[in-house]
């Protein structure tokens, strides 16, 4: 069985799960950049460094948790969404997302 489509929706800034019909999660402008960054890489990792340069492009990024508060509430809102898609750690390197069930 096949994970739902995946899209992101840029003038709202959300994710559509399972195509027109399927699931909208609207996320904020911190979510989205974070999500675009995983959307572009579904399956292999992104590494926190990326992220983080995603987030903070025109500067050094404060030493802060926000990036971890971001994934937090975007794998919260998948999960209201379905929970066909999470959003993995990849220990000591960075994030991937990935369908549930897939290895």
């Amino acid at each position: 069985m096949s994970a739902p489509t995946l899209q992101l929706y840029v003038e709202k800034q959300a994710l559509v799960i399972g195509g027109l019909d399927g699931s909208v999660v609207y996320l904020t402008p911190g979510e989205y950049a974070v999500a675009a960054a995983l959307v572009g890489s579904l399956g292999s990792v992104v590494t926190r460094q990326a992220l983080l340069s995603v987030l903070y492009p025109a500067r050094e990024p404060a030493q802060s948790n926000t990036l971890q508060v971001l994934i937090y509430r975007l794998r919260k809102k998948l999960q209201a969404a379905g929970g066909a898609y999470t959003v993995a750690v990849a220990r000591s390197t960075g994030y991937t997302l990935r369908a549930r069930g897939a290895a």
